[in-house]
């Protein structure tokens, strides 16, 4: 009798949250952290998000230019551009306070730079092998668009 009792409450419990809008998106932001992609994991040569400016030298064959170091509103840190112009690389390095030890904040790679990412993608692969690599994190309700 109790079990049958419990499989009842089970069954109306099901019946009332299944269609429920907390339920959907509980089950919705169960699937998104499932493709969620991790980016401070991801290393293009030997950069990564967070990757200390000391590091970054050695990572880097080419001399940087710095240019001013600002104040960033809208994270409140102080934030500087370095550009490898040599190697096609420029990096947003970020620190809690002017004059601090910094990070990379961001990465942008344009020719001739020729770093890879940790599956292979590089400037000039296709989109088949960005796809076949990171196909699984596509955003699919943004505006992605095949083929741009």
């Amino acid at each position: 009798m109790k079990k049958n009792y419990f499989i009842l409450v089970l069954y109306v419990t099901a019946l009332i949250l299944g269609p429920s809008p907390w339920f959907q998106n509980a089950l919705a932001q169960k699937i998104a952290a499932s493709t969620r992609y991790d980016t401070t994991k991801e290393r293009i040569g030997g950069l990564r998000l967070g990757l200390l400016e000391s590091d970054t030298v050695a990572s880097i064959p080419c001399s940087p230019k710095k240019l001013k170091e600002i104040y960033e509103g809208a994270t409140g840190d102080s934030v500087q551009t370095w550009q490898f112009a040599a190697c096609g690389i420029v990096l947003k390095m970020s620190s809690p306070k002017k004059g601090a030890p910094k990070s990379i904040a961001a990465i942008t790679l344009t020719k001739p730079a020729t770093f890879a990412t940790g599956r292979g993608i590089r400037i000039g692969s296709t989109e088949q092998e960005v796809l076949a690599a990171y196909g699984r994190y596509r955003d699919t309700d943004g505006d992605t668009q095949k083929g741009k």
